[in-house]
């Protein structure tokens, strides 16, 4: 996997699956998602993680907890488009855990580092998927395409499914301390 400074756009894919598809889920991710997308122009790597408990906190997941260092930044750090007057820094106390918030939408997330945004990445995946399996017209008779069939196949077998893709602006390593961007 390239260092940091190369990768310019992650993409996060979250995952709901079915406990009892989990194992299935893990392989088929494998050899048809991440093996597939290794071949791919701007594709640098791959991290798959499976929703953690939080054992630094014990009880149930709270959204919003107390945190005494949490503060607001001043606006003078924010670069507007229209001039703004300054207001000073507010302390709120309190931290948002975006995982309790979403504790139960995910069961599976990916990363998926990228050297170079690649805006076929998603044809060029399923385009990889129907030479994996070409008889997908014949397993899938009813799916007029290989996108079709790879959705019944795969898709299907999940009860949700979200990505989110951020470009990355800058790094900092923690070998230099630099900021790099």
């Amino acid at each position: 996997m390239p260092t940091p400074t190369a990768w310019n756009q992650l993409i996060f894919e979250y995952w709901d699956v079915p406990p009892s598809n989990w194992d299935w889920w893990t392989d088929y991710y494998q050899r048809n998602v991440i093996d597939i997308l290794c071949e791919l122009e701007g594709h640098a790597g791959t991290a798959v993680m499976l929703r953690p408990g939080m054992p630094w906190r014990s009880g149930p997941h709270r959204v919003i907890y107390p945190h005494p260092q949490m503060q607001v930044r001043p606006t003078q750090d924010i670069e507007y488009s229209t001039p703004r007057e300054p207001v000073a820094p507010l302390r709120s106390n309190i931290s948002i855990d975006l995982h309790a918030l979403l504790q139960h939408e995910w069961t599976h997330a990916a990363v998926h580092f990228m050297t170079a945004p690649n805006l076929r990445l998603h044809q060029q995946w399923i385009e990889g998927w129907a030479q994996l399996h070409s008889d997908w017209a014949e397993r899938y008779p009813l799916c007029p395409t290989a996108e079709d069939a790879l959705s019944e196949e795969f898709f299907s077998r999940v009860n949700n499914h979200w990505d989110v893709t951020f470009d990355v602006g800058s790094v900092r390593t923690p070998e230099t301390g630099t900021l790099l961007g």
